[in-house]
């Protein structure tokens, strides 16, 4: 996802291949692969695929996000 790989061309493929990858945060940024497919694609298709493939990242996010508060 860091080198804008998108959906059609790779990160489908790579899913159906290896499922749990959906879930595994980047080591470097520690963002989770949405947010790298917005981040560094700009691409909203990749994203919401992502997120369609695994939701209970967006609880996850939350939950981060309001304990912080």
């Amino acid at each position: 996802l860091k080198h804008g790989c998108t959906w059609s061309k790779v990160v489908g493929k790579l899913l159906e291949l290896y499922p749990a990858a959906v879930s595994i945060p980047d080591k470097e940024s520690g963002l989770d692969p949405f947010q790298l497919a917005v981040v560094h694609g700009k691409d909203i298709e990749t994203m919401f695929l992502l997120l369609k493939a695994y939701p209970q990242a967006i609880h996850a996010f939350s939950s981060s996000s309001s304990s912080t508060s």
